[in-house]
């Protein structure tokens, strides 16, 4: 089964947009929305065209983008699904990955 990797810069945006949901929404909100970008995820490297390949102004070879709700997921396809490079919301620019050393 295909599945999806997150790197480390991945991760810490998991941990940035938890603590930011619980304060702004509560447990619930951040319960459900947490669990909707996990299945997003999960069918993302399920099915890696879902997203788009087009990522305009940034030079990362092989980057795709799929929105989910407020949030902007990037991910390179992979042989075991996809690895998730970034999950950024609206209001953060992309330019964020470019920081990352991709």
């Amino acid at each position: 089964m295909p599945r999806y990797q997150l790197t480390d810069d991945a991760r810490e945006d998991l941990r940035e947009i938890k603590k930011y949901s619980l304060k702004q929404f509560g447990v619930l909100v951040t319960r459900d929305y947490l669990a909707g970008l996990q299945v997003c995820m999960q069918r993302l490297s399920e099915n890696s065209k879902m997203g788009t390949s087009n990522t305009e102004g940034i030079d990362i070879k092989g980057l795709w983008h799929f929105i989910y709700v407020s949030h902007t997921i990037y991910y390179l396809p992979a042989s075991h699904g996809i690895t998730i490079v970034g999950i950024l919301h609206q209001s953060r620019l992309p330019d964020r990955l470019r920081l990352r050393g991709l």
